[in-house]
């Protein structure tokens, strides 16, 4: 029975804990409710024995000091002062709680912006493969007298990529929202980071060779560390992709593996211009793109979107991540237990 009961009252905590990741407007409820409690505690208790102790006598202290003075008129006094007390604590709970309401509503803000964000990258990176489509499409049509089976294959190719195209970009950013929401991600195993890497690398490369970009890979036969191969896989690739993305063509991007006592190291650097100052604490933000980053002819058709899932990952597997910028580039290390 008592396992049976503590089964239970984890499941409880397990949901709740669930719902606080996942459901912004709970944790808003949770917010007001503890700002409101807060509120009534300072008002109604600390002010109001503050008025009560400073302005408000007892009736017989008042029919005492007041020659002539019923002990009636003394209670109606009281109870006019008693009345203009709650009128004044009551004005104060409503500012007050105006004006907290609206700190605690400012997650729901950024989540309405993050959306809104959204929104704009899924409609201007699904417009462009689709007008491209369209377009070829009308001219091949206008000129179907014209139109050799060569032509027409060359059309079907080049369709099929820009529809692989816009797949590719409706699956990550699916995989995106699904990390966002903390979906369980299966069970974690035994992971090769060395292994990882290796066999990842031919792509990485392919990647840095069509933006001119060298790939330098320092793989030390680490330990393995607990994680998800698809996870991580996923981490990578983007962490590689965004180094890729901010170094100049000609550029060098090295990957390091190195273990440390009971840790494994992962670090990616870049031989671009830096993150600035400013833009630091929101490089992890969803769809951030920084003024470096806007500029920039390489990253135009990223969603900004990269960082934002490598921190996914490490907070899932309960590693440290950690940046180091300057002109010269820029440096993330991400820790691993072992």
């Amino acid at each position: 029975m008592n396992t049976k009961l503590y089964e239970q009252f984890e499941d409880s905590v397990t949901q709740f804990k669930n719902k606080i990741q996942t459901d912004g407007f709970f944790v808003v409820r949770l917010q007001i409710m503890f700002w409101y409690l807060l509120i009534g505690f300072a008002i109604f208790i600390a002010f109001g024995w503050l008025l009560g102790s400073v302005t408000l006598r007892t009736v017989h202290d008042i029919a005492v000091m007041q020659s002539g003075q019923s002990v009636e008129d003394a209670f109606a006094w009281y109870h006019k002062q008693l009345i203009i007390r709650r009128y004044i604590m009551s004005a104060l709970f409503v500012v007050s709680s105006y004006f907290f309401a609206e700190f605690a509503l400012l997650p729901v803000r950024r989540t309405r912006d993050i959306q809104k964000r959204f929104v704009a990258t899924v409609s201007h990176e699904l417009r462009t493969p689709l007008t491209i489509i369209k377009n070829s499409s009308e001219i091949a049509l206008r000129n179907s007298k014209d139109l050799s089976n060569e032509k027409a294959v060359e059309l079907i190719k080049s369709n099929l990529e820009e529809v692989n195209r816009m797949t590719d970009t409706i699956q990550f950013l699916l995989a995106y929202s699904l990390l966002r929401e903390q979906k369980k991600i299966p069970e974690l195993v035994p992971i090769s980071l060395t292994e990882l890497i290796e066999n990842t690398w031919p792509l990485l490369q392919k990647v840095g060779s069509e933006h001119d970009i060298v790939l330098k890979l320092s793989a030390e036969k680490a330990a393995p560390i607990k994680g998800n191969r698809v996870a991580l896989e996923g981490m990578l690739i983007n962490l590689v992709k965004n180094a890729i993305a901010h170094s100049p063509k000609g550029g060098t991007v090295s990957v390091c593996i190195k273990e440390t006592g009971s840790r494994v190291q992962l670090l990616v650097t870049d031989t671009g211009s830096g993150i600035q100052k400013k833009d630091l604490p929101y490089i992890y933000e969803p769809f951030f793109r920084g003024k470096n980053e806007e500029k920039s002819e390489q990253t135009h058709n990223g969603f900004g979107l990269g960082l934002s899932i490598v921190k996914e990952v490490v907070e899932y597997h309960k590693a440290l991540l950690r940046v180091d910028t300057s002109s010269k580039g820029t440096k993330f290390v991400i820790t691993f237990l072992k």
